[in-house]
């Protein structure tokens, strides 16, 4: 019977131990999250939104290079202004999601657009 009782304490003592590390990485995993939520903010919200802000610089001329143009200060307005700085300054993550829109909604028409631009023939193929 003491066998038993002491299979029982150890096991106790197994999951006191358990617990107590979980409870120590619970934390540190809420940190890791947290790092990797403002990689992507850092990622979509700015850099993203500042390269296709400055990419819609170089389209002029024809209707097909200001569409994109246009779409893409959409894009980077959306990611950047509207929805990602404004969540964070709002302290509103639901907010932030608008911003999706920018690169998840506008900018692939902005893409499909640039196919079609980049493999026109040019006067001199032509």
């Amino acid at each position: 019977m003491r066998q038993g009782a002491l299979a029982q304490d150890v096991e106790h003592g197994a999951d006191g131990a358990r617990r107590r590390d979980l409870d120590a990485a619970v934390p540190v995993a809420q940190v890791a999250l947290g790092l990797l939520r403002s990689l992507d903010i850092l990622a979509w919200d700015v850099f993203f939104a500042l390269s296709v802000l400055f990419a819609a610089l170089v389209f002029s001329g024809n209707h097909l290079a200001t569409w994109n143009r246009v779409l893409l200060v959409a894009s980077g307005v959306l990611a950047l202004v509207l929805a990602g700085l404004s969540g964070i300054i709002a302290d509103d993550m639901q907010l932030r999601e608008i911003g999706i829109v920018g690169y998840a909604g506008v900018f692939p028409v902005v893409a499909l657009l640039l196919v079609i631009l980049f493999h026109r023939p040019t006067l001199r193929e032509a």
